[in-house]
């Protein structure tokens, strides 16, 4: 496999930790993987390109049942286990079914087509996980706020205008970094009067290869001092929402042409997942539910969004339940 994608594959890995059942579907635990390399193997007589991957396992403080099975799971840098009873074999055949599914899936994101197979299980602690999902999202709240806070500066003291941010802020900072996938980025802003509009309109559009999200905003200048907050709400869910569209292409995410149609835009994989992480931002900070707050941006966005009632209702059942 070349280098490139298998190091991609494993940037998305490390931003993600699995539910896996440990014994049929009663007992779960939380497991990180990871490529380790490739090897040719027989498989049904023929031989076959596997990528290896180790898997490490986070084990549940509450049970020490769940503690003791997995603990029974344990191996490293060994390619045939032999267990010496049938319920360790059976565990370990399920175990590792379930994680070659989850790694598979993950592949055909990258269009990777290849066999897998677990050569390496690692003991981890829940704080290892615990830590990296504060740090991450920590991240992600602290680039939406700070830029909001720049976004809101400009907008109170100017009235029309393209501005380069961070550029034209106090400092000689000429990129935005918060570590992570939210690195080396800039944001154009275009402010816009327009008297003929309702209050303001917002839209926002990351552009992969400039690392820009251009963010346009039209204000009525009859509303200005009215909408400031709303607009920090829009903007809450816009920000959060093209951040992730940024860690989609660090990870190295290949995204589709875009679709002729409303409807499979809205359902695209790479737009659904952007989509929630910006409603989940807006419903945190706002403290309200989310379908509501999933509800109330269709039916504002109507003319932006143009789908039939029927579409929303099946876009919002996908949101719900992702």
């Amino acid at each position: 496999m070349d280098k490139k994608i298998f190091d991609f594959i494993n940037r998305y890995l490390d931003n993600e930790t699995y539910e896996i059942p440990v014994v049929d579907n009663l007992i779960t635990v939380k497991v990180k993987l990871k490529l380790t390399g490739e090897k040719q193997m027989i498989s049904v007589g023929k031989w076959t390109d596997y990528l290896t991957y180790s898997a490490t396992i986070f084990l549940n403080d509450e049970g020490n049942r769940i503690d003791d099975l997995a603990e029974k799971l344990m191996f490293k840098g060994q390619t045939h286990i032999e267990f010496k009873s049938y319920e360790l074999t059976h565990i370990y055949f399920f175990f590792s079914r379930k994680c070659n599914e989850v790694l598979t899936s993950v592949l055909d994101l990258f269009n990777v087509d290849k066999e897998v197979i677990m050569t390496e299980l690692i003991k981890g602690t829940n704080n290892e996980i615990i830590d990296e999902s504060i740090i991450r999202e920590g991240r992600f709240d602290r680039a939406t706020r700070d830029t909001i806070n720049d976004i809101i500066q400009i907008v109170k003291n100017h009235d029309e205008g393209e501005f380069s941010l961070p550029e034209e802020l106090p400092g000689d900072e000429m990129t935005y970094d918060f570590g992570g996938s939210l690195r080396d980025f800039s944001i154009t802003l275009e402010l816009v009067e327009d008297e003929t509009i309702d209050g303001y309109e917002v839209d926002a559009e990351y552009y992969r290869d400039d690392e820009t999200i251009v963010i346009q905003i039209m204000i009525n200048p009859e509303s200005k001092q009215k909408i400031l907050q709303d607009l920090i709400g829009d903007l809450n869910e816009l920000l959060r929402h093209e951040f992730e569209h940024m860690k989609q292409n660090y990870m190295g995410y290949e995204f589709p042409k875009e679709p002729d149609n409303s409807f499979d835009y809205y359902t695209n994989k790479h737009e659904i997942e952007a989509q929630l992480a910006g409603f989940k931002r807006r419903a945190k900070k706002e403290k309200r539910n989310l379908e509501d707050i999933i509800r109330i941006w269709f039916e504002k966005n109507k003319k932006r969004h143009k789908l039939t009632d029927k579409e929303v209702e099946r876009v919002i059942d996908i949101l719900l339940n992702y």
